[in-house]
């Protein structure tokens, strides 16, 4: 039996709704099930199949979704997809596979826990975009991670600081007061 994600028509006024059950199916992910999203684009049309194939063989299928693809569709769904997909499912590959049309390729990224997300019918470029738009989405979260780590140690060192300066301060009252 096949599952709606959204309950209604996908346009550009709801693509941010899909995204996001996406990214929350992605996160579902466990070593005892695959998830799989697969997103053909052909003919200026592009179809989203999603399912998750459990260890014991049986497979959740969501209802394909139709989208046109122009301009809103690569940069308001696809683009936002795989950054939010690439920052939130523990990717341990992201790479581009040549498909027997030397003009089309294929934008896959696989993750630890073995789920597969993979874009078929791209040009080469709008391919290595994606490609380039994880790594800038792994640098930003890296810089994220210095940054956070900085401060972490940063306030850990003024509460240590602070605790010495206040021992300081009661063994001078103690001192004071002896006098």
């Amino acid at each position: 039996m096949e599952k709606d994600i959204l309950g209604q028509n996908l346009s550009d006024n709801n693509y941010e709704d899909y995204i996001k059950e996406i990214v929350n199916i992605f996160r579902l992910s466990s070593q005892k099930s695959s998830i799989l999203f697969d997103l053909k684009i052909e003919n200026y049309q592009a179809v989203a199949r999603l399912s998750i194939l459990n260890q014991n063989g049986k497979r959740e299928e969501f209802k394909n979704v139709v989208l046109n693809c122009d301009n809103s569709f690569y940069h308001n769904f696809l683009m936002p997809l795989v950054r939010e997909i690439y920052v939130e499912g523990n990717i341990a590959t992201a790479d581009i596979v040549h498909l027997a049309n030397q003009d089309l390729v294929t934008f896959r990224m696989i993750t630890t826990n073995n789920d597969l997300f993979s874009v078929d019918g791209l040009s080469k470029d709008d391919a290595k975009a994606l490609l380039m738009l994880c790594d800038k989405s792994m640098e930003e979260t890296q810089m994220h991670l210095k940054i956070s780590n900085r401060e972490g140690k940063g306030s850990a060192l003024n509460l240590l600081l602070l605790i010495i300066v206040i021992f300081i301060i009661f063994g001078i009252l103690i001192i004071f007061l002896h006098n």
